[in-house]
């Protein structure tokens, strides 16, 4: 038991420290979904280091369970805009994905109605780019909306 006390911890003394929004810098999104559920960061550079503002997730319910892995990548990045969308109104606003074909979201040629519709939600709203960041290097959300076990113990 005290190895698990310890563990407990360590995990919460070397966290990453939510730190409070500076409306003069920029932000970063980083966001993805699992096949239950979708979730994100948001973030802003502070030093060298990009230091997490706020986390979010949302287990996806209905026909959201039945959408391609594409739509649910890109519905983590629609839910994290309109959940920070305080933050993000005139600022430019950096989103990593780790789902590659997601960086010409805004160029596709053939797109969904859905996905129509999502783009003219954002465009209408917010100044983004969207980058490619391999899931290894996603260091912001390790758990991958996981369920959490206790064998970690």
């Amino acid at each position: 038991m005290t190895h698990v006390v310890e563990l407990l911890k360590q995990a919460l003394t070397s966290a990453p420290v939510l730190i409070l929004p500076d409306p003069q810098r920029d932000y970063v999104i980083e966001a993805d979904a699992s096949d239950k559920a979708v979730g994100g960061v948001l973030m802003q550079g502070h030093g060298n280091e990009l230091q997490p503002i706020t986390y979010l997730s949302k287990k996806l319910h209905g026909a959201e369970l039945n959408y391609p892995t594409h739509d649910k990548e890109a519905l983590a990045i629609i839910i994290a805009f309109k959940t920070w969308r305080c933050y993000h109104e005139g600022r430019k606003t950096t989103v990593y994905t780790d789902h590659c074909s997601l960086k010409y979201l805004k160029t596709q040629p053939n797109l969904s109605r859905q996905q129509v519709r999502w783009i003219d939600s954002l465009e209408m709203h917010f100044h983004y780019d969207i980058v490619y960041k391999p899931g290894h290097k996603n260091k912001a959300l390790p758990g991958r909306f996981t369920t959490p076990s206790m064998s970690n113990f």
